[in-house]
């Protein structure tokens, strides 16, 4: 393994610090430090660090939400590259704000994590995907959803580099509700509401406009 060694002949004592500048991006950097005076040469035992990637330079283009046929929870969103962008972590927020918070720098987040008004819906891990479904949302309820290009070496949290909020963009997308569908209650004795099979048709999704019908008299406890 190859490597620069570099030495800053400081003479002073005690504890200080250094400054090293024209470092290559998204790499593992390794150094020690060594100390001599009348009685010897002490080197320390061999450290690290990270250098972050380069940001983004840009936000996306054309951020859109598209709706999906016969689907009423999920939104497909689309979006145009960023440049420099090696990914990009998509907030969603209800209703019509936007999530107002942009994610830390040298932090790797999972889908549900929340940071500020806004929850991560998807992580996307390549700046050449222009597409993502978000899946599980309510029907006819209101999303706005936020995008953050980074830049990242694809492994190592160090390196994570996202652009900050003023070069992200978002969009609202509103989901529909389906037609409205009628349920006959098919049970003559106690039975659950809630099971699936005890309406007619089989009732398997629930939707605010369902039309139930309960027509077989009496009175059941």
């Amino acid at each position: 393994m190859g490597g620069e060694i570099t030495s800053d002949g400081l003479t002073s004592t005690g504890i200080f610090s250094h400054s090293r500048t024209e470092l290559p991006s998204k790499t593992q950097i390794f150094y020690k430090a060594y100390a001599i005076n009348a009685e010897g040469t002490t080197l320390t035992n061999e450290a690290y660090f990270f250098t972050r990637a380069v940001e983004p330079t840009s936000s996306v283009g054309a951020f859109a939400a598209n709706s999906i046929v016969d689907n009423y929870t999920s939104v497909e969103l689309s979006w145009t590259a960023a440049t420099g962008a090696d990914g990009y972590i998509i907030l969603k927020r209800d209703g019509a704000s936007a999530p107002g918070t942009a994610p830390s720098d040298l932090t790797n987040y999972s889908i549900g994590n929340v940071i500020g008004t806004g929850t991560v819906a998807a992580i996307v891990n390549s700046g050449a995907t222009l597409s993502q479904v978000i899946s599980g949302l309510t029907p006819g309820s209101q999303y706005t959803f936020r995008i953050y290009p980074y830049g990242y070496d694809g492994t190592n949290a160090a390196t994570m580099n996202y652009v900050p909020i003023a070069l992200s963009s978002f969009v609202s997308a509103t989901l529909s509700i389906p037609a409205p569908t009628t349920y006959t209650w098919n049970q003559t004795g106690s039975a659950s509401f809630a099971t699936a099979s005890n309406w007619t048709p089989t009732r398997t999704t629930t939707y605010s406009n369902d039309i139930l019908q309960i027509n077989g008299g009496g009175s059941v406890v």
